[in-house]
């Protein structure tokens, strides 16, 4: 759930004017340390759209699902006579088709 005062901080990190790969309230990180975060603004059929990800090569920020938007899944948590489900599964095994994609989608 995303409460009110959640939603002023999230906002406050995205500052209109500032050209895309700004850093805004941190500082460059060390070579090979990973911290490392992307922030997505988006405008989808007028649904303003806000993400985070961090960027796993040059051109490529992995995201959660949901920051794609709802395209007529459930776009969120599914729930069962009140009760949030759990859903898991092995990413492992999804390594090589990504890793497939990834090859193909590069410039």
């Amino acid at each position: 759930m995303v409460t009110r005062e959640l939603q002023r901080r999230w906002d406050s990190l995205h500052q209109p004017g500032l050209p895309p790969g700004e850093i805004i309230r941190g500082q460059e990180a060390q070579p090979h340390s990973r911290p490392h975060m992307a922030y997505l603004d988006t405008l989808d059929a007028d649904e303003k759209s806000r993400c985070g990800g961090f960027p796993v090569l040059e051109n490529f920020v992995l995201t959660a699902a949901h920051c794609n938007g709802r395209k007529g899944d459930s776009g969120g948590p599914l729930v069962c006579e009140k009760t949030a489900q759990a859903v898991y599964t092995r990413v492992s095994t999804f390594i090589p088709w990504i890793q497939e994609t990834m090859r193909r989608l590069q410039p």
